[in-house]
């Protein structure tokens, strides 16, 4: 099937005699990205009926059938090629008379960057693609005076969700422009808002809430209803957050959030049936705060620590949270990353005191081989997006400046050492694409900058100076 085309009407045909069990049929995709595997749903027909996918470019049809299940379900998927993005298909189904359709935008991976500029909040849309200028700004939007806490995209890549104010708990849903005119609504969650993040298929968008002292909060919101009133599908109360607690990852299937609470607990919500577990301890003892949480190769884990002590990786099996290893504390971990090395996934665990980073196998919770030594002084490991990279780089403070230098964990090697005239920082990213291979920084006078993870130049994002507060989300 040829999918170089300029510009494609994309329609779903349905012989079938009428939708099953009386019922309009529903048409349903997710991951529109270049370079990603859109996947299309129609269901509500008639079981073992025939479902022709047919792709309209200059009145030249291109098909392709496949019959529906037993329930009435039939499910299509397609590489998303270069050549697409930008265009915005139609996505149509018809039976009995009854059509439905829906409208898809093809894409590149998109940045979500929040930040303040002076007092007011706001929130940029930065297309990240392979072209010459690598980055491009594509939408720009004021949130108000307010701070504002992270944004997420649903999975049809048509909205934006993004805490505007997260003390207040106001959450902004923004419709793409070009997909929905940019309709934009407001909706109200508990306050103190911690956290913001998604589903794997973006089909729900949770939020974090401490509330109150005594009782905190996880919206779940529907992202994939059309219906503003709906938006809010379950509110689920929780014990309290403590000083610390909120973050937030979800499962790989899409089925379990984890919520960490209390400094030294990690509570297990089932998304299905909207209720919470009960609290599973994790770290070592007299430990007070989970510094982060990471979901691989169907484990949790949890990186605790108290103050600058040393600190522990606790491992829980997600299908079995009966199944828990402990790793520590022979290492002062201050920071906790994901990488792939021969196919995979290992923890990164960085104690730039100590100067040295552990790689801990994320399936067996051993560690491989000795901690391997790094310059001392590093207070940054920064990772790509993208998750099959297997290296990155390290920061450190130098006399005037940051110094740089590249990691690689397959062999692990260490890069010459780059310096720059002006201080680089960390910066907080969330999300994963296999599309975005580039590191991110913020410099002086609130400057966001990608690095290459190999040269390690810098590249300037298309956004404002003076971004304070800024935190990146990889959709």
């Amino acid at each position: 099937m040829t999918r170089s085309l300029s510009s494609v009407v994309l329609v779903f045909t349905l012989l079938a005699a009428a939708p099953a069990w009386g019922q309009e049929p529903r048409l349903d995709f997710r991951h529109p990205i270049v370079g990603e595997i859109m996947e299309v749903v129609v269901d509500r027909v008639q079981p073992r009926e025939l479902v022709v996918l047919t792709l309209e470019h200059d009145g030249v049809p291109l098909t392709m059938a496949e019959p529906a299940d037993a329930s009435g379900c039939v499910r299509f998927s397609m590489e998303v090629e270069p050549l697409m993005a930008g265009q915005t298909w139609t996505l149509s189904a018809s039976s009995g008379g009854r059509p439905v359709s829906r409208v898809v935008r093809f894409q590149w991976p998109q940045l979500l960057v929040t930040g303040s500029i002076g007092t007011e909040a706001h929130l940029f849309r930065v297309e990240a693609n392979a072209s010459p200028e690598r980055f491009r700004l594509i939408e720009r939007v004021a949130l108000g005076t307010r701070r504002a806490g992270g944004a997420v995209r649903d999975g049809r890549g048509t909205r934006t969700f993004v805490v505007a104010d997260a003390a207040a708990g106001v959450v902004s849903v923004i419709a793409d422009p070009e997909v929905a005119g940019g309709a934009f609504h407001t909706l109200f969650v508990p306050p103190d808002v911690r956290s913001i993040t998604r589903t794997p298929d973006g089909a729900q968008v949770l939020v974090a809430s401490a509330g109150n002292a005594n009782e905190s909060f996880l919206t779940i919101l529907d992202a994939a209803t059309d219906d503003p009133v709906g938006l809010v599908a379950a509110t689920i109360k929780l014990g309290a957050f403590g000083p610390t607690g909120g973050k937030v990852v979800v499962s790989e299937d899409g089925l379990q959030a984890f919520v960490a609470v209390q400094g030294q607990y990690v509570l297990p919500v089932s998304l299905l049936r909207q209720s919470a577990g009960r609290p599973i301890a994790v770290g070592g003892p007299g430990q007070d705060e989970i510094r982060d949480l990471k979901v691989a190769d169907g484990f949790l884990f949890a990186l605790t620590g108290r103050g600058d002590r040393v600190s522990f990786v606790t491992g829980l099996e997600v299908g079995n949270l009966g199944n828990k290893a402990l790793e520590g504390p022979a290492f002062a971990g201050s920071s906790m990353g994901l990488s792939k090395s021969a196919g995979r996934s290992s923890l990164l665990l960085l104690d730039g005191g100590g100067g040295a980073v552990t790689v801990i196998d994320a399936r067996s919770m051993r560690r491989r081989g000795q901690s391997r030594p790094v310059p001392a002084g590093c207070h940054a490991l920064l990772l790509a997006p993208n998750p099959e990279r297997s290296g990155g780089a390290l920061l450190r403070d130098a006399p005037g400046g940051t110094e740089a230098l590249t990691i690689e964990f397959e062999r692990f090697t260490l890069g010459a050492p780059r310096v720059y005239g002006f201080a680089l920082y960390e910066l907080p990213v969330f999300g994963a694409s296999r599309q975005v291979d580039w590191l991110f920084v913020s410099g002086a006078g609130g400057r966001i900058l990608a690095q290459h993870p190999e040269t390690l130049d810098l590249v300037e994002l298309p956004l404002p100076p003076g971004l304070v507060h800024a935190s990146v989300s990889v959709q």
